[in-house]
C-alpha cells in the first residue's frame, strides 16, 4: 500500500477521468498529488477532496498546458507547497510519440518516461456511452474484450509505472485497448 510513500505527483488534467483515478490510486499508495485542471474547478476540489480522504495531502492548479508561464507556475505552486515533484504524470489525450525523445533525453538523469495508450475509457470524453447503455455497447462490438475500460484500471497501471516496480522500464509505450490494436492486423 505505500508504493508511493513520500512522493509527490504532479498530475495534469486530474480533475476527472482517468487524472482523476490516477491522483487517488497514488495517494493510496501514499503520494501527495498537484492536482492540475483547465476548466472544471469542481471537478479538481472533488479529486482534491479524495485525496485528501486518503490521508495524503493536494493542491489543486489551474494551468493552461498551452502557456508556458502558466506551466512553469503550475510548478513552482507545486514546488512550494511540497518541497519537490519526483513523477510527472502528463494526462493530455494527444498521440505521444515524442516519449521516445525525452526519454532519451533525460535517461542519464535516472529519470524513466513512458506512455500508456488507452482505448475506449469510461471517462467524460465518452459521456455518450456512459450516458446510454444502447451507445455503449454498439461502441465496444469492435473490442475483442466487448466492454470499454474503467479509469481505475488505467491508474492501476500508472501506479507501476511510476513505482520503483518498474524503475527499469523507459521508452515503452503500453497498449491499454482491450485487445483493440490486435485487430487492425485482422482487417478490423
Amino acid at each position: 500500500m505505500d508504493k508511493l510513500k513520500n512522493k509527490v505527483a504532479l498530475i495534469t488534467g486530474s480533475d476527472s477521468g482517468i487524472g482523476q483515478a490516477t491522483a487517488v490510486e497514488f495517494a493510496r499508495q501514499g503520494a501527495d498529488v498537484i492536482v492540475n485542471y483547465l476548466h472544471d474547478a469542481d471537478g479538481a476540489d472533488e479529486t482534491k477532496r479524495r485525496i485528501e480522504a486518503e490521508g495524503r495531502r493536494a493542491v489543486v492548479v489551474q494551468a493552461d498546458h498551452g502557456d508556458e508561464r502558466q506551466v512553469e507556475e503550475m510548478f513552482r505552486t507545486g514546488l512550494d507547497a511540497f518541497g519537490h515533484i519526483d513523477i510527472l504524470m502528463n494526462n493530455a489525450g494527444v498521440d505521444a510519440s515524442g516519449t521516445y525523445v525525452a526519454g532519451l533525453e533525460v535517461s542519464e538523469l535516472g529519470i524513466t518516461v513512458n506512455n500508456i495508450a488507452p482505448g475506449m475509457v469510461l471517462t467524460p470524453f465518452n459521456q455518450e456511452a456512459k450516458d446510454n447503455p444502447e451507445v455503449l455497447e454498439e461502441q465496444v462490438q469492435s473490442i475483442p474484450l466487448k466492454r470499454a475500460a474503467e479509469p481505475e484500471e488505467l491508474a492501476r497501471l500508472a501506479l507501476f509505472l511510476a513505482s520503483d516496480d518498474a524503475a527499469y522500464v523507459s521508452g515503452a509505450t503500453y497498449v491499454m485497448d482491450g485487445g483493440l490494436m490486435q485487430m487492425s492486423g485482422q482487417g478490423a
